[in-house]
């Protein structure tokens, strides 16, 4: 694809449509992000569509051509099957005997034609069109080319923009079908792409759609600006909030059924110059029944943090950055708990998924009820283990140590970047070492780091430089995994993602340095002398087992 490519991008910058410097530095951050690079150009309004369709045609001498849906002749529709060409993204244009003409928009849907011409005995010739245009004629041919194209269709020469300064007008407006179908398709396209988050992003000239997947930001639509207050309308109207309100913050939910099941979206909505940012957190609930074992534990941490989950008091902190699984983690130790033998309670901020034989209660900063009057009463409904959600402030700290040394075990999340910090930061706290020494079991600190995507998975060397800043040797070369790029990872190489972890064991050894206040490359170090792997050491296994890649456990470890 590259050898497709550069010739495109090096005519680009030789007629002076992109400047070299700003070919090289989006090169980089699009290789960063994970983005593919044609569309990190024109996202980010570095060329135009017309340009790059213009340097295709120019350097791979294709034709362009004009697509009207309603002059397509119809017979082709007998050639290909509808899904074949809508999940390579092309449409037919004409035919004459033994030759079909199919619309390309993008130089890497020249794969596409191969595929095409290897499932026919036609010879398959590429044009270039627009892509608005492809998705027009898969529509008019009857393909299911998902809900967000065809609601784009027929808001297409619809003026939205009375909806903009009328909080009236924006309501009724948001309840029309076209903007209904739209939003709707924006949530299904979350799901079915395995996002985490939407993010909605208005902008001066458009409304950006972005979805995070694998914990990467990628742009999934650039919308009509005049969009904007319907969109967020939409999603307030959906989530209960307040249409009229567009100068504070808000947060609501939402519950959708999509494809046969409910899946719960987090809103956040923020005024930004130019509307509302809104963020969609997607708590699809199959990702919250994900079992211990395919967390991505290498077998002998996952024993240890098993034997730690037998105490029968102590307190097992989960730390790490947002967004790094440890809520998937404990919901799987909870699952693993809860065999109908011991009383099981949560205080979460809010209850994200629903679990078996668990009594769940969510907090209400509003009345007062917040994580330590939570822990207080539960303490009172006799459980055996409980599990809070997030130890934020002293008092719930001291509350959660209380619990642990009267019989609890007790299961808690801290924002800490290693293991070893959890016992400094605790202390920050205001926690009495000795209190620390008594009461602590266990740390896990994790991260998420991406798959590497097993359709298209290929061995490699990785270079020297590289192996040698992860302090590996090699003499006869090093062999790892990487994802050459397909479809099925959107070419990015990494489908899914795999936990990275170090699991610390408050041991007699640790306790003595504890009760000194020594920090958290001292406890780390003494550690190191009973087995003790860091998150990095962690990843190294992984991407030897072929899980990931070397250049993800630097990112994840954040080096």
């Amino acid at each position: 694809m590259k050898g497709l490519m550069d010739p495109v991008h090096g005519y680009l910058i030789e007629k002076g449509i992109l400047k070299k410097e700003t070919y090289d530095h989006a090169l980089e951050e699009a290789e960063k992000s994970a983005a593919e690079i044609n569309s990190y150009l024109i996202d980010r309004e570095f060329i135009r569509r017309e340009d790059l369709l213009n340097a295709m045609a120019a350097v791979l001498k294709l034709r362009r051509v004009e697509m009207p849906a309603d002059r397509i002749d119809p017979r082709i529709k007998a050639i290909f099957p509808l899904k074949l060409l809508t999940r390579l993204n092309v449409a037919p244009v004409s035919m004459s005997e033994q030759t079909v003409e199919v619309a390309i928009s993008e130089p890497m849907h020249l794969m596409a034609i191969d595929d095409l011409r290897l499932s026919t005995d036609l010879d398959v010739q590429p044009v270039l069109a627009k892509p608005e245009e492809i998705e027009k004629v898969l529509i008019a041919f009857g393909a299911d080319v998902g809900a967000v194209r065809k609601a784009l269709a027929e808001l297409q020469g619809i003026s939205y923009g009375e909806g903009e300064d009328d909080p009236q007008a924006a309501e009724r407006l948001a309840n029309e079908a076209p903007v209904v179908k739209l939003v709707n398709g924006l949530l299904e396209q979350a799901v079915e792409t395995r996002a985490s988050d939407i993010h909605i992003e208005p902008e001066e000239e458009v409304l950006n759609v972005k979805y995070r997947v694998d914990g990467v930001l990628q742009t999934g639509h650039r919308l009509d600006k005049n969009l904007r207050a319907l969109v967020s309308s939409r999603i307030k109207i959906m989530s209960g909030l307040d249409i009229a309100e567009k100068r504070l913050p808000q947060d609501g939910h939402i519950r959708q059924k999509i494809q046969g099941r409910v899946v719960d979206f987090r809103v956040s909505t923020l005024p930004v110059i130019g509307g509302e940012s809104v963020v969609l957190r997607v708590l699809d609930r199959r990702s919250g029944e994900v079992p211990l074992e395919k967390l991505g534990f290498l077998a002998d941490m996952k024993s240890a943090f098993e034997g730690a989950l037998e105490s029968p008091n102590g307190i097992i902190l989960v730390t790490g950055p947002t967004g790094s699984g440890k809520t998937t983690t404990l919901y799987a130790a909870l699952r693993r708990l809860a065999d109908g033998t011991m009383k099981i309670l949560t205080i979460e901020d809010p209850v994200e998924f629903p679990l078996k034989g668990v009594m769940q209660m969510e907090v209400k900063h509003k009345i007062g009820l917040d994580f330590a009057a939570g822990l207080r009463s539960a303490m009172r409904q006799d459980p055996d283990v409980i599990l809070v959600g997030e130890i934020r402030d002293r008092e719930t700290a001291e509350v959660a140590v209380q619990a642990s040394l009267t019989g609890h075990l007790v299961l808690a999340t801290l924002h800490t970047n290693d293991a070893p910090s959890a016992v400094t930061r605790l202390v920050d706290m205001g926690i009495e070492p000795f209190l620390i020494s008594a009461s602590l079991t266990a740390v896990l600190a994790q991260r998420l780091i991406r798959r590497v995507c097993p359709n298209c998975q290929e061995r490699i060397q990785p270079p020297e430089s590289l192996l040698k800043s992860f302090d590996i040797h090699s003499p006869n070369g090093a062999t790892f995994m990487r994802g050459r790029g397909c479809r099925e990872c959107g070419q990015t190489g990494y489908r899914g993602r795999v936990g990275m972890y170090e699991f610390l064991q408050v041991t007699d050894d640790l306790r003595p340095l504890i009760l000194q206040r020594a920090d958290h490359r001292q406890i780390a170090s003494q550690a190191r002398r009973h087995g003790f792997r860091s998150l990095r050491h962690d990843g190294v296994e992984k991407a030897r087992l072929g899980l990931t890649t070397l250049e993800e456990v630097a990112r994840g470890s954040g080096e």
